[in-house]
């Protein structure tokens, strides 16, 4: 759980860089945060570089076997889009595999079938803060 705590803080490092190292749009405009419209609990931030494309679920703190922790799903994503879909790769699994979900976006909203378990049902939508 440590190993999990510190590479998280090391990420949310990197996430402080400079904004210089964005792409600009050439990633569909994603770049930002993205809040769940049904709980306005769960966020998406998309953070694309010219080494790697990632995005950040955020879900919030759950007491769990007597300790707290990130709600399940959390954390790092690598991602990659492509003719309506999107493939996550989660970088806390020990498993290099990516999973497709469908994924749309239209200006300041996007749709994307549930990939972590919501309660808001079989497809979620984010839109983005401003």
């Amino acid at each position: 759980m440590k190993y999990a705590f510190c590479f998280l803080l090391g990420l949310a490092v990197f996430a402080c860089d400079s904004s210089d190292n964005l792409t600009a749009s050439s990633w569909g405009g994603l770049n930002g945060k993205w809040v769940e419209t049904g709980t306005r609990t769960d966020t998406l931030t998309f953070q694309s570089t010219d080494a790697v494309k990632l995005v950040t679920l955020g879900r919030g703190m759950e007491f769990r076997n007597g300790h707290w922790a990130p709600k399940s799903g959390s954390g790092p994503y690598e991602y990659k889009l492509e003719g309506g879909k999107i493939s996550l790769y989660w970088l806390l699994s020990s498993l290099y595999v990516f999973k497709e979900y469908n994924f749309r976006q239209e200006a300041d909203v996007i749709v994307i079938d549930n990939f972590f378990n919501s309660p808001s049902g079989p497809t979620l939508t984010f839109e983005r803060v401003k």
